[in-house]
């Protein structure tokens, strides 16, 4: 008995101390008109909601939606209950802030029939009216952080408004529960914490609507402020400088690019909202990749490379997929499988597996993309036996008597004369690099009256010191200059007329990747003409030089 009684004294305690602690920021609004009275029916149906909801909303199990509705009585006296808990707590914490809400309404709002009261872990609304049909955010609370932000508000409140998006968009389209915590650099002092939440019985319409028209209101009520926050019934959303929220992030943004909070000068180490625009409908709930795979069944394993296994996976719409699934020990971390993610969502091609989609739930980190029945060509490249049907011995160069090919892209030993070699290959990755600088295709620069064809034409620019004019525009804002001009060194290098000088591509990798490797100076490319299927070194005429179109 005296256990049992130390036991309770404990228990006690610990509401007690949890009741405190909850309190310490609390919102409340009490309704104007009706009022009940003590020992009335509608006291008596409130106090039985006040018993039955902390509980139920804390019993949807592991993937808990923290959410519950109910109805006791009949009018006069029904009462009518909503009441959400934040997504990332326990359930004991759940359910002690709904207790608390139901005994703090009725002392801070006495005897009144409608109130609405919350807190940083729940809110709760009851009412004589019946609210719950509603998809209505009701009289939403405003709250704002006292610190501001050295930036200018439309600045700021763009890029501010671009993360709330980013975060509610995955509340909406990646969560069952309708619940998303989000974290992003502003630049190298400022990082930002957000959470967007909706009530789980919302469409994903009417979330998405409720949450847009809340952060709609954020230039009024926190306008270039560090922290703000609007709680309404239907939904909500929070963002600070520090992290508020359990657990790990569920969605990690790629930088916002505001260097010092003003209008950026990009740099090439940034990405910018807007690779988190184009990728941010990429995005798919742990859930539902466990049920396509099986939970990850070793049945459904394809293999395991250096930073984790690939299992295969099948989509409710009957999609199947491969899931890359990072292991926790990998050497990959969360930047690269940013970088990795914001390049395959650009790249289109037949030939590159398609991004289907990402997840940064919980503890991991998962690539999604297309299912590949044939696997990749390198289980045949690198097979033993395969390979043996394709090359023999070790083949490095060959002669050919049919010449095959887009001209632009041929280097002038095969195109005259049939020789092919790696060194082929290094001159027609180079016209590859001179056409993603520029914005212009190589096979698209002859015409009867032009002459100048694309090498050339960078040459005459990179001799004359203004090859930055002849820069694609699109890439002026992904790039220090320095990054650009050694991309176009290499990509001389790799065009130059004798193959003996063109670098092997483990070279081009190494000057790539490397800052301190030094380049030599490239010689002068050749021109072909595809008329008379001839190269001559030729000299450009200096005093114009033709721009072409962009494509």
């Amino acid at each position: 008995m005296a256990t049992l009684a130390r036991h309770r004294l404990a228990a006690a305690l610990f509401l007690t101390f949890l009741h405190a602690a909850l309190a310490v920021e609390e919102w409340n609004s009490c309704g104007q008109n009706d009022h009940f009275s003590a020992n009335s029916t509608y006291q008596s149906n409130l106090g039985q909601l006040s018993a039955t909801l902390p509980k139920n909303a804390t019993a949807s199990g592991r993937f808990r939606a923290f959410f519950a509705t109910g109805t006791v009585g009949t009018v006069p006296d029904i009462v009518y209950a909503l009441t959400l808990c934040r997504g990332d707590i326990d359930n004991s914490t759940c359910e002690a802030c709904v207790a608390t809400a139901f005994q703090d309404a009725q002392q801070f709002c006495a005897y009144k029939k409608e109130v609405f009261i919350a807190y940083n872990e729940c809110y709760l609304q009851y009412s004589n009216n019946n609210f719950l049909d509603s998809t209505s955010n009701g009289s939403p609370f405003f709250l704002a952080n006292a610190q501001g932000v050295n930036a200018t508000a439309e600045v700021y409140e763009a890029a501010l408004g671009k993360f709330l998006n980013a975060t509610s968009n995955y509340a909406v389209e990646n969560s069952s529960r309708r619940f998303a915590t989000a974290e992003a650099d502003f630049d190298s002092t400022y990082h930002i914490y957000g959470l967007a939440q909706c009530t789980p019985d919302l469409s994903q319409d009417d979330c998405w609507s409720c949450l847009s028209d809340i952060i709609a209101m954020m230039p009024t009520h926190s306008s270039r402020r560090k922290g703000g926050r609007i709680i309404g019934l239907r939904c909500n959303y929070r963002y600070e400088a520090f992290p508020f929220f359990l657990g790990d992030t569920m969605l990690r943004l790629p930088a916002l690019a505001l260097a010092n909070m003003t209008p950026p000068a990009a740099t090439g180490d940034s990405t910018t909202m807007m690779d988190v625009q184009d990728i941010d409908s990429l995005f798919i709930d742990l859930l539902t990749l466990c049920a396509a795979t099986g939970n990850f069944a070793d049945s459904n394993r394809l293999g395991e490379g250096g930073f984790g296994a690939v299992y295969k996976g099948l989509l409710p719409s009957g999609e199947e997929i491969a899931v890359k699934r990072l292991s926790r020990s990998s050497a990959q971390g969360i930047e690269e499988l940013k970088n990795e993610l914001v390049l395959v969502a650009k790249l289109h091609h037949k030939n590159l597996v398609r991004l289907v989609g990402v997840c940064l739930q919980e503890h991991e980190k998962l690539l999604v993309y297309e299912y590949m029945p044939n696997r990749s060509i390198d289980t045949i490249l690198f097979d033993p036996e395969k390979s043996k049907e394709l090359f023999g011995g070790d083949q490095t160069r060959e002669v050919t008597r049919r010449v095959v090919g887009t001209y632009g892209y041929m280097a002038p030993e095969y195109a005259i004369r049939g020789h092919y070699s790696m060194k082929s290959d290094i001159f027609s990755f180079g016209i590859l690099m001179l056409e993603i600088l520029t914005g212009r295709r190589s096979s698209g620069s002859f015409s009867r009256d032009q002459s100048v064809d694309l090498p050339s034409l960078v040459w005459k620019h990179w001799t004359m010191g203004t090859i930055l004019q002849l820069m694609d525009p699109s890439l002026a804002s992904h790039g220090p200059e320095n990054q650009m001009l050694k991309c176009v060194h290499i990509g001389l290098l790799c065009v130059q007329n004798d193959p003996a000088n063109r670098p092997m591509m483990s070279t081009v990798n190494v000057m790539l990747s490397s800052n301190t490797v030094s380049l030599h100076a490239p010689s002068k490319p050749s021109f072909l003409n595809p008329n008379s299927g001839t190269y001559s070194t030729m000299s450009v005429d200096d005093g114009s030089v033709t721009e072409l179109e962009p494509r």
